[in-house]
């Protein structure tokens, strides 16, 4: 019996050693002196799939090192570390940035890399990238802030990690710190100001420049950047001289005291009629009117104290004068304006004015199916009409409940979901002649994918739990299987990108592999 000793010893390590192995500790590194960054890096690899990748720096890199001169090409990120169990995959992961050739210059590191964009006519892309960490600062009362810097797109040069907001104008960003803020140029020059030389004379940082509130952000027009809003004014900053100034409309009232500038004009009110005023708070459209005026394609439509509709242009000059409402539309061949008649609140008529205020056309009865791009759905005649442009809809369109989306280069037709949920036809796509392009299989669903920096237009596949990114012929380019986390495919910054819960993939234009990250799981799941 006193040989037998070692048996429970022995069945003890057994059963441990099936408990699975221990837990490594992780110790958080201290990076500069400001935010708490581990090191992934020093993770027991799971390699869920190969890697395919090169990297610029041979050791793990914990931050954007500048480069003089840049790395060659724009910066993009890449999901590499998933550390919550977001929906889709990429939300709840860590980003690291790389070149467009696939070279790693920065590891998975930065909660979040977005692109600067600011509406000017349409998006525009600043040259910059905002890159954030969470809960790398503690505010007043112990909550956890966010922290941004701001990069060049190409890495030649990287802020601190010290703002607590970005804002995007069209020439500039406006970066928003505890001690004051920073007036970020396109050549990546920054001019510094306390918050009390912009006004802000308790020496603190208002709330919307901590907690990045839309509601009373900063606007931007015509070199100015306005600061606060109040019933009858505002303050602004003028970004090439740096003075600032507080500008009172004579008169005027405003109620929200959000002030929103198109054309150059924003509404305000006086005696109880309302009109514009512009930069410096002149009187351009007199207050005529009984509701707040706002620019919609470069004209704004007014109502009289009589109850007659006046659409505007910028100067102020009346356009037309009707009973009934008033809408502009820039078409490919221009502007047009459309007259909208209702009788007990049903849409009775559609009246089409051309630049001249010729009428053009007039659409009894129903609401006319304008489906974008100025294009209007003849259902009887199965065509779409523009203008003098005809674009004949199959034989199977006439009568059909359709979506109908227009775009430069093609036409997306798809059938309304059935009391399932499921489409009652076959998608398809047309050229503006006309042809078919490519027919969907039987109760698979179609989206346009359109990436502003690629020249051509993809088409996203939805069937059976199986994505798919298209040509508009129809020949597939990548494709993945849904999964619970999410898998996404899209088009962006001239690249195709697959993303699923196991790793990140780049492609060429044209579907060739050059680019793999595999995820690493640290989301508890």
């Amino acid at each position: 019996m006193k040989r037998l000793w070692f048996l429970p010893l022995a069945l003890l390590l057994f059963l441990t050693a099936c408990g699975g192995e221990e837990e490594a500790e992780f110790t958080p590194e201290e990076q500069g002196g400001r935010a708490i960054v581990t090191d992934w890096s020093k993770l027991t690899p799971y390699q869920a799939t190969e890697p395919l990748y090169t990297r610029w720096y041979e050791d793990y890199t914990d931050r954007l090192i500048p480069l003089e001169g840049g790395y060659g090409s724009e910066l993009i990120p890449f999901a590499g570390l998933r550390i919550y169990s977001d929906w889709p995959a990429a939300d709840g992961c860590l980003h690291g940035l790389m070149t467009k050739d696939g070279v790693i210059v920065a590891d998975p590191v930065f909660t979040s890399v977005m692109r600067p964009q600011y509406w000017v006519d349409e998006l525009v892309n600043l040259p910059f990238l905002r890159l954030e960490k969470s809960g790398v600062a503690i505010g007043a009362e112990g909550e956890l802030l966010h922290q941004y810097a701001v990069a060049a797109i190409d890495g030649s040069w990287c802020t601190e990690f010290q703002y607590y907001a970005t804002f995007a104008g069209p020439e500039h960003m406006f970066l928003t710190g505890a001690e004051g803020c920073e007036v970020l140029a396109l050549d990546g020059s920054r001019t510094p100001y306390t918050w009390e030389e912009l006004g802000f004379y308790d020496g603190a940082c208002p709330y919307w420049a901590a907690a990045a509130s839309m509601d009373s952000a900063p606007v931007w027009v015509e070199g100015k950047l306005i600061l606060e809003s109040f019933p009858d004014g505002w303050r602004m900053l003028d970004l090439a001289t740096g003075e600032v100034t507080t500008v009172t409309v004579e008169g005027g009232h405003q109620e929200n005291y959000h002030i929103y500038f198109g054309e150059g004009l924003t509404s305000f009110q006086k005696d109880g009629l309302y009109g514009m005023v512009n930069i410096r708070g002149e009187w351009v459209i007199p207050p005529r009117y009984q509701h707040d005026l706002n620019f919609y394609q470069g004209y704004a439509q007014g109502q009289l104290p009589n109850g007659r509709y006046v659409l505007l242009d910028p100067s102020g000059k009346e356009l037309l004068n009707s009973a009934c409402q008033l809408r502009p539309e820039v078409w490919e061949e221009g502007v047009y304006f459309l007259e909208m008649g209702y009788e007990n609140d049903e849409q009775t008529y559609e009246r089409v004015f051309d630049q001249n205020l010729q009428e053009v056309k007039t659409f009894e009865g129903m609401e006319p199916n304008w489906v974008g791009g100025g294009w209007f759905w003849d259902k009887e005649g199965g065509r779409l009409l523009r203008g003098d442009a005809v674009i004949p809809l199959p034989k199977a369109c006439r009568g059909a409940n359709l979506y109908i989306s227009t775009f430069d280069e093609f036409v997306l037709i798809r059938y309304k979901p059935d009391g399932s949920g499921n489409p009652v036809g076959a998608d398809f796509v047309l050229s503006h002649q006309g042809d078919v392009l490519y027919t969907a299989p039987e109760r698979a669903i179609l989206t346009e994918c359109i990436d502003p920096a690629s020249p051509t237009p993809y088409l996203h596949l939805f069937q059976e739990g199986l994505i798919s990114l298209l040509t508009l012929e129809g020949e597939v380019l990548i494709s993945g299987r849904e999964s619970s986390w999410g898998t996404g495919i899209s088009a962006e910054d001239g690249l195709l990108c697959k993303q699923t819960p196991e790793a990140t993939e780049f492609y060429t234009p044209e579907g060739e592999l050059f680019f793999r990250y595999p995820i690493w799981n640290h989301a508890g799941d």
